[in-house]
């Protein structure tokens, strides 16, 4: 094929696909599992376009861009600094297997153990509630109730409270205990309890003649895709997934070269034009030979480099947010859902900002909070919008009878009245979309798969095969159960 033909298909295919997303997107009627297939369809065909015209390495629309290119970037990067490439490779497996962590890096308790117990308790406590940001960005079923602005107070849209319920007290312990790995774990097991519970009581309803599949739809799914264009933005989707996919890579490149092994290939694996993979094709067969705590260090390497990247994209939302955003942009309380049987639902549309409040000027979730401390059941509450004024009459709380509610669920929304501020806005998404899957990333590849580093380093540090492949299975099973929510998105 001739190579601006070649060139002018690739082009098309890359223009064609964004443009098709964009149009999936905003198929509001479709469910979202028909999205995301729709999405998967139009990436499949876009690759397979590419592959072929380019004649690169792939199949199924699938193809990777790489070679010797990045190698010797690579190597440049392993002669410098490697006192810290060393420390951070344990500093992430403290991270992630937390005060057990110690037989696994064979040290003794020196000021690298204690640095990493501190940065365990503090990415806990402070980086990872702040990920809860990052959820407004994401268009999933039953995270609209979950938005970040739920769990938020005053004037500042990031101003997080976290409740000192039993729940979080025993899973502050498990992490110290045994890190982020054992919280994941943790984690996936209580939601397929829930999910199985739920599954249980729709069982019993239909035993008894009853079709009741609440305690199922409302359940979330512990398992979820994230497809730039779909649901996550496009373009600070793409650019999110490709920084945390080459942090990842390289980090395991750099050191296998510290330990003298041979790279053949680097390179980004693409599913049409997503980033879905990077690599760094070491020669397995000189890893083998490597004591098993230089295998280990290759292997947590790029785990350590995406918990650096979550928690320098953390610093730089906040300084976005407090330093640069305040001076281009505000933000509006708007209604981001309505209860069913409350006199809200049905009238007042999700999307609108509130602007009064019993004729009180709303500008923040605690203005409404003060403007709504008189409502009484039986009150007449009157609610200014930019989609028109309502007088609703209230009903009484469920949990408080003297308090009147109309039932709604208040968020923010950013006000972007110039170029300057949608360009601050985007990265804010950049950065704070960045946060939340590099640490999901990080914490996700602790687990016990053999798609995951988890697998390898279970592998090489537990001699007992027959644990390792248990606790693979467990996980295995867990993470099926928590799709089992996607069923009633269909």
């Amino acid at each position: 094929m001739d190579r601006k033909i070649a060139n002018a298909l690739v082009v098309a295919a890359i223009l064609l696909s964004i443009a098709a997303l964009y149009y999936i997107y905003t198929l509001s009627f479709a469910s979202p599992v028909t999205r995301i297939f729709a999405a998967i369809v139009v990436m499949g065909v876009a690759g397979i376009a590419i592959q072929r015209s380019k004649k690169l390495v792939g199949g199924y629309g699938a193809y990777m861009l790489g070679g010797k290119t990045g190698i010797a970037t690579v190597d440049r990067l392993s002669k410098r600094n490697t006192t810290f490439w060393h420390s951070m490779a344990i500093w992430g497996l403290i991270l992630g297997f937390g005060l057990l962590s110690y037989p696994l890096i064979r040290r003794r308790i020196d000021r690298l153990y204690v640095f990493g117990i501190i940065s365990l308790i503090f990415m806990y406590m402070f980086v990872f509630p702040y990920t809860l940001v990052s959820l407004q960005f994401i268009n999933l079923p039953q995270l609209q109730g979950l938005s970040y602005a739920s769990s938020l107070a005053g004037s500042s849209p990031l101003s997080l409270h976290v409740a000192l319920t039993p729940l979080y007290v025993i899973t502050s312990i498990v992490t110290l205990v045994v890190g982020f790995a054992g919280y994941t774990f943790g984690l996936l097991i209580y939601n397929m309890g829930l999910i199985l519970y739920g599954a249980a009581q729709v069982l019993s309803g239909l035993a008894h003649g009853v079709s009741n599949t609440a305690p199922l739809s409302s359940q979330l799914p512990g398992v979820a895709p994230l497809i730039p264009g779909i649901d996550i933005p496009l373009i600070a989707g793409v650019l999110s997934l490709a920084i945390l996919l080459i942090i990842h890579e390289f980090s395991h490149g750099v050191l296998a070269r510290m330990f003298k092994v041979k790279l053949k290939s680097i390179g980004v694996l693409l599913f049409g034009i997503i980033p879905i993979g990077a690599y760094v094709e070491p020669d397995e067969k000189m890893v083998s030979k490597l004591e098993g705590i230089k295998q280990t260090k290759i292997i947590s390497a790029g785990i350590s480099a995406n918990f650096i990247a979550a928690f320098a994209f953390f610093l730089l939302t906040l300084a976005l947010v407090y330093l640069v955003a305040p001076h281009f942009y505000s933000y509006g309380v708007v209604i981001t859902s309505t209860l069913a049987n409350y006199p809200a639902n049905g009238i007042i549309p999700v999307g609108a900002q509130i602007l009064m409040w019993n004729n009180v000027p709303i500008s923040s979730l605690q203005n409404v909070t003060t403007a709504g401390s008189a409502d009484a059941p039986n009150k007449t509450v009157t609610v200014g919008t930019n989609k028109g004024n309502y007088s609703l009459m209230a009903v009484a709380s469920p949990s408080d009878p003297s308090k009147g509610l109309i039932g709604v669920e208040l968020g923010y929304t950013p006000l972007l009245k110039s170029a300057a501020a949608r360009l601050v806005y985007f990265f804010f998404t950049l950065f704070s979309l960045s946060m939340l899957l590099n640490f999901l990333v990080a914490i996700v590849n602790l687990l016990p798969v053999p798609i995951f580093d988890g697998w390898r380093i279970y592998k090489i540090n537990i001699k007992n095969a027959k644990v390792v492949r248990a606790l693979a299975w467990i996980v295995v099973i867990s993470l099926l159960a928590n799709a089992i929510p996607w069923i009633f998105y269909l």
